[in-house]
């Protein structure tokens, strides 16, 4: 999955480094790539940029997502804790326009539709490019003209 996204490490020797976080203290894979660096052979991190914070991430901390159960994974552009900080302001916003609204319509609607649980975006969990035909709605308006009979 991840030659796909980084095809720098196509045909190189990587490894799997787990590494903690000094100020976390958060455990993170790294995958380190052999590069050939003027005939010597130098460790090369692999990194990338989540696209909700711009933090440089490993590629072990993007998400992963596919769109079925049959679908194969695939890697997002944001980063998990961006993911779940996301989701924790939606549950704070529902929760507290729920226990404040003194509208019954308000709260009926927002009842009915629930807690903001899943996530689409097309840039930060792509679809591919021969998936996309199955998702795009084709519109037809209908546009009417009323003419003024009266005298």
């Amino acid at each position: 999955m991840y030659e796909a996204v980084f095809p720098e490490l196509k045909g190189k020797c990587a490894y799997l480094v787990t590494m903690e976080i000094e100020d976390s203290g958060d455990l993170v894979d790294f995958i380190i790539a052999l590069v050939d660096e003027d005939g010597k052979l130098a460790a090369a991190p692999i990194m990338t940029e989540c696209l909700i914070s711009y933090m440089p991430v490993a590629p072990t901390q993007l998400v992963e997502y596919r769109f079925s159960k049959e679908d194969s994974w695939r890697l997002g552009k944001v980063s998990l804790s961006c993911v779940e900080a996301y989701r924790k302001s939606k549950f704070e916003r529902w929760y507290k326009m729920i226990t404040t609204t003194g509208c019954t319509a308000t709260l009926r609607s927002l009842l009915g539709v629930g807690l903001v649980s899943t996530l689409y975006d097309k840039y930060l969990l792509p679809s591919p490019e021969e998936e996309k035909k199955k998702y795009i709605v084709k519109c037809r308006f209908l546009i009417t003209f009323f003419m003024d009979l009266r005298p």
